[in-house]
């Protein structure tokens, strides 16, 4: 199935890092990551992200092309 959008779920066995977030769910990856933002943004001690991506590639799985309407694909920051 081709998917234009970018979707991520969260792996059942990382569900007690994201208490927020429902496990095994697909959601848009802009809506996970949004929420992952907004969770660190209050609880600025914990450690999720790697590197310069917010959802952690051990973490989630993913699906979709993520070109969207625009065709591009962009990761948080890039222009």
């Amino acid at each position: 199935m081709d998917i234009p959008w970018r979707e991520a779920r969260l792996k059942p066995e990382y569900g007690s890092l994201y208490p927020f977030l429902d496990a095994g769910v697909w959601q848009l990856a802009s809506t996970v990551s949004f929420k992952v933002a907004a969770w660190l943004a209050l609880y600025p001690d914990r450690k999720l992200a790697d590197g310069d991506r917010i959802l952690h590639d051990e973490h989630f799985e993913f699906r979709g092309s993520g070109a969207g309407l625009a065709g591009e694909r962009r990761r948080c920051g890039e222009s």
